[in-house]
């Protein structure tokens, strides 16, 4: 069975790319796509700050275009991760239809959003969200949920 996982911060363009990144890297088989609630641009491109800490990583997201979570692409979904607890909230709310799982990728604490700041903060960003996806990865069962 094939994972289909959401990831979600608030624009897109920053956290949740750098999750898709990690995360097609280290699951091949799963389907991976990101997306963001508040402020995402449709068509943006990846911040370069995020492209560059990703390059340190070996993983190239600079094709990487923003795009908003819609109930269109929650279909098929099995698990949304979130970049903060408040978006798990705001996901259950938004779209109640959804039945897969919404969780906080970092289990332990919020991923903040490094939009805005040095580029230092995105490679310490970049540094959790690949030690969450980790913990992530070790933790999935071998079967889809409820397929």
């Amino acid at each position: 069975m094939t994972w289909h996982i959401m990831v979600i911060c608030l624009g897109n363009i920053c956290r949740s790319p750098m999750a898709e990144g990690f995360l097609k890297a280290r699951l091949p088989e799963a389907e991976v796509a990101s997306a963001g609630l508040e402020w995402a641009t449709q068509g943006w491109s990846a911040d370069d700050c995020s492209v560059r800490a990703m390059a340190e990583h070996g993983i190239d997201i600079s094709s990487h275009r923003a795009q908003r979570l819609t109930e269109a692409l929650l279909e098929g979904v099995d698990v949304v991760l979130t970049m903060e607890q408040d978006q798990v909230g705001i996901v259950r709310r938004r779209f109640p239809g959804f039945k897969g799982e919404v969780r906080r990728l970092c289990e332990g604490s919020d991923v903040e959003d490094p939009y805005g700041y040095p580029f230092s903060f995105f490679r310490e960003v970049c540094q959790q969200i690949s030690e969450g996806v980790d913990v992530f990865c070790k933790a999935l069962p071998d079967k889809v949920p409820g397929r």
